[in-house]
């Protein structure tokens, strides 16, 4: 009864929307082998933004989840063929800021000479000038990051992100020890890291945990949280400067979802092929939809870099992974390493060779500048 339940929960929105009640739910059916199980997503609607691709008007709503459920949402956004507007999951994006960007302003020019030093190449001819390299991505990144933040939100930011990068390194290590029969899972989702008495108790779980070969957790790698915590907790302003982040990035997803929905209202390009005449005729439906959302959001998104970044740190064996290894190869030999400095300029200039389009992404009502007027809203 997957249609009749699913059309329950589209009343249910209907009524929601005719009583301005800022809810969304979102009803799915997970299938197995001879089970089904319905299960609904709850979301708070934060606000809207609304944006204009080309001369389509698409409506963006900024949504932040409100259930308990252990689903989580793989994606930033969302935009689907059943619905006329693209959808923001705020929760998603600090989640992104918080493991993805926030550590990326710890990695600095000094910080990579080791892994990144070339091997010894011959002497150059002395009539030769030395060849300037280009900045790294991570070099780029930060100076886009600052560029949207104020001086004391840059400061929390970056001068706390080594010990951010701790912490998610320890707690993605402690999920690949599950492989091999580990059961401690670990969850950084507070910007000033782990609380005292969880510390307190991973320091006992580390002590029992020191006689099997596979330890779930070391008291060394306790003895780094709790020094990244530290240096969390004495921090000032994160809170402020990730609200800041966080919206900033909110805006280049919405470009990519406005996208998504210009191609379905124009081609139908959630469900069918988008035409792409430059594209390869492997690249299936989804893969081209999403080749086409991640060169708008690098094209006309206020972060080129950072969707980089972002795009550089998605797996590669999915629809959108097997697109992005079309973008990042079309835009330069090292994307990920040393983008092209003008990567949105070469960004629209393939979007132009690919879709044949020169359609411009722009705000009409610009998002706030911090989270808590959107949570006030």
């Amino acid at each position: 009864r997957h249609d009749a339940l699913l059309d329950v929960v589209a009343a249910w929105n209907e009524l929601l929307r005719n009583g301005a009640a800022p809810w969304w739910l979102e009803g799915n059916m997970l299938v197995g082998r001879g089970t089904a199980q319905f299960y609904v997503k709850t979301y708070r609607i934060r606000g809207t933004a609304v944006l204009r691709v080309g001369e389509e008007r698409v409506v963006t709503r900024l949504l932040s989840r409100a259930d308990r459920l252990n689903v989580l949402e793989l994606a930033l956004g969302h935009a689907s063929p059943e619905r006329d507007h693209a959808a923001i999951l705020l929760h998603r994006i600090r989640d992104h800021a918080q493991d993805v960007v926030w550590p990326a302003l710890g990695v600095t020019e000094t910080t990579l000479a080791a892994a990144d030093a070339p091997p010894a190449a011959p002497p150059v001819a002395e009539e030769e000038p030395p060849r300037e390299r280009s900045p790294t991505l991570a070099a780029l990144v930060r100076g886009e990051v600052r560029g949207a933040l104020t001086a004391s939100e840059w400061r929390a930011l970056s001068s706390t992100a080594r010990a951010r990068q701790t912490l998610v390194q320890l707690r993605d290590h402690v999920r690949r020890r599950r492989r091999c029969g580990a059961r401690l899972v670990l969850r950084m989702r507070q910007p000033e890291g782990l609380e005292p008495d969880t510390l307190r108790w991973l320091r006992e779980v580390a002590a029992k945990e020191s006689q099997f070969e596979c330890a779930a957790i070391t008291p060394g790698e306790v003895a780094a949280a709790e020094a990244a915590s530290r240096t969390l907790r004495r921090a000032g302003g994160l809170q402020g400067a990730l609200d800041r982040l966080v919206v900033w990035l909110a805006r280049g997803v919405a470009v990519h979802e406005a996208r998504h929905v210009a191609d379905q209202r124009a081609h139908r390009g959630l469900e069918s092929l988008l035409p792409c005449p430059a594209c390869a005729d492997d690249l299936g439906v989804r893969s081209r939809a999403e080749l086409s959302a991640w060169l708008a959001e690098m094209a006309w998104g206020p972060s080129p870099f950072t969707t980089v970044l972002h795009a550089c740190a998605l797996p590669t064996r999915t629809a959108t992974g097997r697109a992005l290894h079309v973008l990042l190869r079309r835009l330069g030999p090292d994307t990920c390493g040393r983008p092209p400095e003008d990567l949105q300029e070469r960004a629209r200039r393939l979007e132009r060779t690919l879709f044949e389009r020169r359609e411009r992404i722009r705000f009409v009502s610009p998002l706030p500048d911090r989270i808590g007027a959107l949570v006030r809203s």
